[in-house]
């Protein structure tokens, strides 16, 4: 049994495909510019936060090795991670925070000798049961620091594991571990934007002369002057051994 294809079929699959390899072109373009345009405009916000000192949380495409290298230099931020991931299997890193502030001390308040009576004052009182105040002195050089990171469990719950830590002259005063739980957090990587675009579609039908194959394409949304309804325009085309039908229209999206 010999199968005829009819001509005009054939030409109307070859335009099918033509224009849906346009359409794919059309779309990729527009999603490429929408994603230049998105860059531009975190660069330029990024810009003004720097010029008004206000600090950037920077984004990279991997975590790992900076993760790493903060854990290493951080006993007590690694021990409360591994609390983290041994209560919640399955936790992964998705943001991570260093910051310091350092500044000079302008005044000390002075320091008040032990009430009588207490460890440390009047006779008797042993050497060892001294508390031995923590003193400042102006101009020392005080740092503040924050290492942390959040973190995102399998059921998409956000936590936090950090320390906290204050230095005096490169003398270590203070470290603290903290953790907490539904911390709001987003994920560093950005997602892609894809904006609706040209859509196209195949279709097959029966008439009164035979079997009929169409092609639908269909325009990017746009909207309606004053009513603000979503409008997009479509065109049919199709075709069968002896026919050919082209249709024309719009649809709205109230």
């Amino acid at each position: 049994m010999k199968l005829a294809v009819p001509l005009n079929v054939v030409l109307l699959a070859v335009t099918a495909g033509a224009v849906a390899f346009a359409v794919h072109g059309c779309n990729a373009a527009r999603d490429a510019r929408a994603e230049a345009a998105a860059a531009k405009a975190l660069a330029a916000e990024q810009a003004k936060a720097k010029a008004a000192d206000v600090p950037v949380v920077e984004q990279v495409p991997d975590l790992r090795d900076f993760a790493a290298k903060l854990l290493a230099e951080n006993a007590d931020l690694k021990a409360s991670l591994d609390r983290a991931e041994k209560a919640i299997p399955g936790v992964k890193v998705v943001t991570v925070y260093k910051a310091a502030v350092e500044g000079a001390v302008n005044s000390v308040p002075p320091v008040s000798p032990p009430p009588a009576g207490t460890a440390g004052a009047g006779a008797g009182a042993s050497p060892s049961s001294a508390s031995a105040p923590c003193v400042l002195f102006a101009g020392d050089k005080l740092r503040l620091e924050l290492d942390a990171v959040t973190l995102q469990g399998p059921a998409k719950g956000h936590y936090l594991a950090g320390t906290m830590s204050a230095s005096a002259n490169g003398r270590l005063l203070l470290r603290q571990s903290f953790e907490g739980v539904n911390v709001q957090a987003e994920e560093v990587a950005p997602k892609p934007i894809k904006l609706p675009g040209w859509a196209f579609g195949l279709g097959a039908g029966i008439s009164d002369h035979g079997a009929l194959a169409a092609a639908l394409l269909q325009t990017p949304p746009t909207h309606v002057p004053l009513l603000g309804w979503p409008l997009r325009g479509w065109a049919v085309v199709a075709g069968g051994a002896s026919q050919g039908l082209v249709l024309g229209g719009a649809s709205v999206e109230p």
